[in-house]
């Protein structure tokens, strides 16, 4: 058993090979299960060295219980970092299987494998049943709003042992049981300017602070923008815009140098900002970005630069689909396999590579309006922003960014405004490397029917 990261940069338990060392060898089996129709699971590993063929001994399996056949099976990414993988397994259903994990590599470096985080939890992860059992506590305590609980679950978001996704868990839970969650100021503003904490936990934290217009708060929010990747830096840029103070605070940082001026080239972040009204918001801008190549022209010099270099005998659809499931599946769905925030991609295919590239690279492009989104401004001071889903008397049920449904009480809507950009990040560009886009390209290609 080890703790390991994934692309999602949530911390969890994993079975994993490595600990007892590379050069061990060996197979383990799990006890039979009911095959569900869809099965998710993360995996690392190696290989061998990541420049030589792989020899594709380490391998994991899905096997049927009675013949031993293999219905299913992936390596690991060739990365410590676990990315997740997707079975469709909808023609096995309701059938009986195992899921067996193969180290056969003997070599003492680039030699092992971990895998867990399953869901369905069809393979039960040693270790992982009290962090299931923390985290469904903490989400019950915000639920139903157990104020007792406020000091330990202030606790386990300040721990760093506790596995990243309790503590984003926690991090959402405090406004909900806390009656003052600015009292709590001083230690989510560390973990804000932690460099070594998971991006996901910052973001959860920055969300918590938004409306905290404190010097204290301003500043740490400030500190961990300058010094996050891109990423990470429009993300919490985005939390802190969502106050007048904040976004002040956001354009005097630019402007003493103190965060990037291409962060205002972002849409969505200039949309809320707008949303915030700062003073002089549109002159500040334009004057901040003064001296900057032109986003659209960033962005076409992007494009021209990947659909250029586009190589279809070397991208691998089979990669492609990896990093669809990471990248993409969150909000959008291929085979039924997905969420269905955003369009379903089934015969995206047929658009070809150069629209392709503009959905993904300049998503607000072509937006359809079906699939813009709006902000809503709480009479608390809170900042949302989705796709509409539906409405049920007095409820309004929205998709964020990451796909999630978000429940809205309509009496609680001081002000909403419509967008006509899509909810999609802008950055796919930076956030998928070339090699991968490549990959991806591919895959979606691919989908003709």
């Amino acid at each position: 058993m080890e703790t390991r990261k994934s692309t999602d940069r949530i911390i969890a338990p994993f079975i994993s090979s490595l600990p007892l060392g590379e050069t061990s060898v060996g197979v383990i089996r799990s006890k039979d299960f009911a095959i569900p129709a869809t099965l998710s699971f993360y995996i690392a590993g190696h290989n061998g060295m990541p420049s030589t063929k792989s020899l594709d001994k380490n391998i994991v399996r899905l096997k049927a219980s009675d013949t031993h056949e293999v219905l299913a099976e992936a390596l690991p990414p060739r990365n410590d970092t676990a990315v997740k993988v997707t079975w469709n397994l909808a023609k096995f259903a309701g059938k009986t299987g195992y899921f067996e994990a193969t180290d056969g590599d003997d070599r003492a470096a680039y030699a092992w494998l971990a895998f867990g985080r399953f869901d369905p939890p069809v393979v039960k992860v040693p270790g992982a049943a009290q962090y299931r059992r923390t985290l469904t506590a903490v989400e019950i305590a915000a639920a139903l709003k157990i104020t007792e609980l406020e000091p330990q679950i202030l606790s386990l978001l300040t721990t760093k042992e506790t596995e990243t996704e309790t503590r984003i868990a926690a991090a959402k839970a405090l406004p909900e049981i806390s009656a003052n969650p600015a009292a709590h100021a001083q230690p989510l503003a560390a973990i804000l300017r932690d460099v070594t904490a998971p991006g996901a936990l910052r973001e959860a934290v920055a969300a918590v602070l938004q409306q905290d217009g404190s010097p204290a708060t301003l500043s740490a929010f400030i500190e961990a923008i300058n010094a996050a990747p891109q990423k990470l830096a429009l993300s919490l840029a985005k939390s802190l815009a969502a106050s007048r103070a904040g976004a002040e605070s956001l354009l005097a940082a630019v402007a003493a140098g103190k965060a990037s001026p291409r962060l205002l080239q972002d849409v969505n972040l200039v949309e809320r900002l707008k949303v915030s009204r700062p003073a002089d918001l549109d002159a500040r801008i334009a004057r901040l970005t003064a001296n900057l190549p032109a986003a659209d022209m960033a962005i076409e010099a992007l494009l021209k630069d990947r659909i250029r270099s586009f190589d279809r005998t070397k991208a691998s659809p089979q990669r492609g689909q990896k990093v669809f499931q990471t990248n993409c599946a969150a909000c959008h769905s291929i085979g039924g396999v997905g969420a269905h925030v955003g369009p379903q991609l089934d015969g995206m295919g047929i658009r070809g590579l150069t629209r392709l590239c503009e959905d993904i690279l300049d998503p607000s492009r072509n937006v359809d309006a079906a699939f813009r989104y709006n902000t809503y401004v709480m009479t608390n001071g809170d900042v949302l922003a989705g796709i509409p889903r539906r409405e049920e008397g007095d409820t309004i049920t929205i998709a964020d960014s990451t796909g999630k449904e978000v429940q809205i009480s309509k009496s609680k809507v001081k002000r909403t405004v419509q967008s006509n950009l899509s909810l999609m990040p802008s950055n796919f560009g930076e956030i998928i490397k070339p090699d991968d886009f490549y990959d991806l390209m591919s895959y979606l290609l691919a989908q003709v029917k």
